[in-house]
């Protein structure tokens, strides 16, 4: 297995501004050091975290009023903006989309909630410092 010179689309963790985020790591599958399913898979404490914050929505929400999605819910928001979520809140009054389409959501959630413990995000770091 030799060493890949072009990134694979399975490695793009998500798109915000139209700039690409890769999954954490994923320099070593392009040196053959590791597998895309070693960089894509959540890790345990990532699931623990997503069940824990699931547990407490589901209690503390009205089924009646909101609907609690997860399974990395694709989010376009506009071009350039592809996202994924762990947890997506939606407002119930929003049921009239169509939920068996295999589409990405095309209203933004009321609420996102992430866990991530697997992007690379050193190139946006700089845009995220605190001053």
């Amino acid at each position: 297995m030799g060493v890949l010179t072009t990134i694979p689309d399975k490695l793009i963790y998500e798109e915000m501004d139209g700039n690409l985020v890769y999954y954490k790591n994923y320099h070593k599958v392009l040196l053959s050091q590791a597998t895309i399913e070693e960089m894509i898979g959540s890790s345990v404490s990532q699931s623990m975290v997503v069940s824990l914050i699931l547990r407490f929505l589901y209690k503390q929400l009205p089924e009646d009023k909101f609907f609690v999605l997860t399974n990395e819910l694709g989010l376009h928001l506009k071009k350039g903006d592809n996202l994924s979520a762990d947890i997506a809140i939606l407002d119930a009054k929003d049921s009239h989309l169509n939920i068996s389409a295999e589409h990405y959501l095309p209203v933004p959630p009321k609420v996102v909630i992430e866990v991530d413990l697997k992007a690379d995000v050193s190139d946006f770091a700089s845009q995220w410092t605190i001053t």
